[in-house]
């Protein structure tokens, strides 16, 4: 631009002199275009040039000047950019100016000092962190692993440099119990049985579910032995050393006899090599006019049945019931 005004002045200084030299001649025409003004630079109206003279004619072909033909500049239209503070996540900025006619930005409001493209933008700052260690959790305290938590956004992270967000709730590990799992077993006439239980190996305490939800107490784990003293006839009943209900457990058991006999036991004996029970005889009262297929005197003996571990019915004979 500054080339063509300085080629403009040279022809309005040739065409002076050429006036002072009284020379005439006739005019050839030569359209100069518009060429626009800018933010900061000026612009000239569109005009005519001479050749011969280098005269400048406006567009009615009437002679002008450069001065006349100068289109001023137009200076910056400018919307002002409030400045924001960057923070962890996301990016600030300084007080800036944008043109909005040549797209051009500037730190000060006059619009002298440029700024390149985003040269006003503040990067987001680190986070300001917090470390936790690993704690393990207990049968009834929760626990966590270790983690890094920002108090400026509360964003959670597994790792120190950031690059690993989580969430509040993944930090954490429940309360559980470290269980053992023991099954159901069978008391035996020497040593005590168990019902299937589950104990913690860090709390000591015991449960009937594998969730370690339902706790008991350990004298309900034990299913006591049987011993030598008393038998166990078929889950019905505990009969102490007088046996004095065994007919009780008789009757119950074989529902299609009469038992019209009370009979009375003063001893028992256990055979250990044979397994065998022995009860004698020593009284009977009769019901009815059903007759006892025992005496005072007789043995009523029962058998072990090892696999069951239980003293089954041995030598006792009923009477079938009269229709």
């Amino acid at each position: 631009m500054k080339k063509k005004l300085v080629l403009m002045t040279s022809a309005l200084m040739a065409i002076g002199l050429l006036a002072g030299c009284g020379s005439k001649h006739t005019h050839e025409y030569k359209l100069v275009d518009e060429v626009a003004a800018t933010c900061t630079e000026s612009g000239v109206h569109a005009h005519y040039t001479c050749e011969g003279c280098d005269k400048l004619f406006d567009e009615d072909k009437k002679e002008t000047t450069l001065e006349a033909l100068t289109i001023a500049a137009l200076g910056h239209n400018l919307t002002a950019h409030d400045s924001h503070a960057e923070t962890c996540t996301e990016a600030g900025n300084c007080a800036y100016w944008s043109c909005e006619r040549c797209g051009k930005f500037f730190s000060d409001e006059e619009g002298k000092d440029e700024l390149k493209k985003d040269g006003w933008i503040i990067p987001a700052h680190a986070h300001t962190l917090i470390h936790n260690d690993a704690k393990a959790a207990t049968c009834y305290v929760p626990g966590n692993i270790e983690y890094w938590v920002c108090t400026e956004c509360f964003q959670y992270f597994s790792d120190e440099a950031c690059t690993h967000p989580i969430k509040q709730e993944d930090v954490r590990t429940p309360a559980h119990h470290t269980l053992t799992h023991h099954e159901a077993k069978n008391a035996t006439r020497l040593e005590d049985g168990n019902i299937e239980y589950w104990s913690c190996d860090v709390c000591g305490k015991y449960f009937s579910d594998e969730e370690g939800k339902n706790e008991i107490d350990a004298e309900s784990i034990i299913i006591p032995a049987l011993g030598t003293d008393k038998s166990y006839f078929n889950g019905t009943y505990w009969l102490d050393s007088s046996f004095s209900y065994i007919l009780n457990f008789i009757t119950n058991n074989f529902s299609n006899y009469d038992i019209d006999y009370e009979y009375y036991f003063s001893s028992f004996d256990y055979d250990d090599e044979t397994k065998e029970l022995s009860f004698i005889v020593t009284g009977l009262e009769s019901f009815g006019d059903y007759v006892s297929p025992y005496k005072v005197g007789d043995k009523i003996s029962f058998t072990y049945d090892a696999e069951n571990d239980a003293l089954m019915f041995g030598t006792v004979k009923l009477s079938q019931r009269q229709s």
